[in-house]
């Protein structure tokens, strides 16, 4: 299977990269800067694609059969304004799928931390799959 990786470079994103590559699947994984490198050592070469979320196209993604998303702006500890959330989080992230959908690509896997459910995580002990965001 031919996986394209946002976030690869990430906590969450270098494992996946790994173990994706362990089991045998070929990534292309988007970094920006091109000074970014995964968080662990990795046991192969990974084909990089040098962009970020809003200058991918739909020529980076030709040929996968699924988009796996798990970059996004703001995670600690790296702070970001929200104007820059907004940009990379909700328009990057929008352009990524159209490139996507562009290029053919059916099956979509997006991943994201607690933040997601705002206040209304705040009643859990431990949040439930099918709590409300």
């Amino acid at each position: 299977m031919h996986i394209f990786l946002t976030g690869g470079t990430g906590f969450v994103g270098s494992y996946f990269l790994q173990a994706a590559l362990l089991a045998g699947h070929k990534v292309t994984a988007l970094r920006r800067p091109c000074t970014s490198k995964s968080q662990i050592s990795l046991s192969q070469e990974v084909c990089w694609c040098e962009a970020d979320l809003s200058t991918v196209d739909s020529s980076h993604i030709e040929s996968v059969d699924i988009l796996v998303h798990l970059a996004s702006a703001g995670v600690s500890p790296k702070p970001a304004t929200w104007s820059e959330l907004v940009q990379t989080n909700v328009c990057g992230t929008m352009h990524l799928f159209e490139q996507a959908v562009e290029a053919g690509v059916r099956r979509f896997v997006v991943a994201g931390t607690s933040h997601e459910y705002g206040n209304s995580a705040r009643i859990y002990k431990a949040i439930p799959p099918d709590a409300p965001l």
